[in-house]
């Protein structure tokens, strides 16, 4: 996985709209979807089909057990991380258009140690991590065969060993969660364009999955940070320094620059404004 392993480079860029950018400054916090809940409804389906072609294959009481924990990656919303979106390119058309107000909105520029930094105040039990998102389609097929290659040689000496124990079907039930939480690293390779950074959260306590009693206490615990768009879909607030993390905020090729300036002037931010260098006829 040495495309994810780089270190994240010194910048990066939320494009957002100007609304967005009012409420990020008044609230002082920045929103991360619940993974479920993204722009792509396919993209964490990537790392599902590469399972599901890897226990294809698989034959045997191995490949039973494999099949019975296998739905949980896409059932158990425990287990699916949060994410919000950064890229390392400063000034991109398609991300301007898709995530910018159709240019009319600002892409922030932000310290990447700072937004490693980030935590969530009174909930320290979500880990938070600042990864490079794969465009390789063939990487996640290697990541999830080597997964499940791993387990099927801990099953193989369990049986040697006199049968499958508990321990054992812990690990089984595992791979799901440990594939669930990873899923947010892929994107298909048309996408790659956005070199895309994600800020994701995700639970450190692991889920038994299988009925243990401390299980609803462990979701309890996890969903207490939870708050809901639309009353369904699931999001948590970072709190954030803007005048900390933000170092400009950089102004769409179509944005208005008096909203722009108004909204930021509010939060004593105008010095840090400037303008995309792409030049474009706007309506």
């Amino acid at each position: 996985m040495t495309d994810q392993a780089q270190p994240e480079p010194p910048e990066l860029w939320h494009y957002t709209t100007v609304g967005a950018l009012e409420g990020i400054l008044f609230s002082q916090q920045l929103h991360l979807s619940h993974a479920s809940f993204l722009n792509d409804p396919r993209e964490r389906h990537l790392i599902y089909e590469a399972l599901s072609e890897e226990v294809s294959i698989q034959s045997g009481f191995f490949a039973e057990e494999l099949r019975n924990v296998t739905p949980a990656l896409d059932d158990d919303i425990d287990a699916v991380p949060f994410v919000t979106s950064f890229s390392a390119n400063p000034d991109n058309l398609l991300l301007w258009t898709a995530y910018s107000d159709g240019l009319k909105g600002v892409a922030l520029q932000v310290r990447a140690e700072v937004v490693k930094a980030l935590c969530i105040r009174g909930h320290d039990e979500y880990q938070m991590d600042v990864r490079r998102v794969c465009y390789d389609d063939e990487l996640v097929r290697v990541h999830v065969r080597e997964q499940i290659a791993d387990l099927k040689l801990s099953w193989e000496a369990t049986q040697r060993n006199g049968g499958a124990g508990r321990g054992m079907m812990k690990q089984f039930h595992a791979v799901p969660e440990h594939l669930a939480h990873l899923s947010t690293n892929y994107k298909s390779s048309g996408w790659q364009q956005e070199d895309e950074w994600r800020l994701v959260a995700r639970y450190r306590d692991p889920f038994n999955g299988y009925g243990e009693e401390n299980d609803d206490e462990v979701r309890r615990r996890h969903r207490a940070a939870w708050r809901y768009r639309d009353g369904k879909r699931p999001y948590i607030a970072v709190e954030i320094e803007p005048h900390r993390m933000i170092e400009k905020i950089i102004m769409g090729p179509c944005a208005d620059e008096r909203k722009v300036h108004g909204v930021a002037a509010e939060y004593g931010l105008q010095n840090k404004i400037d303008r995309s260098p792409t030049i474009i006829r706007c309506a």
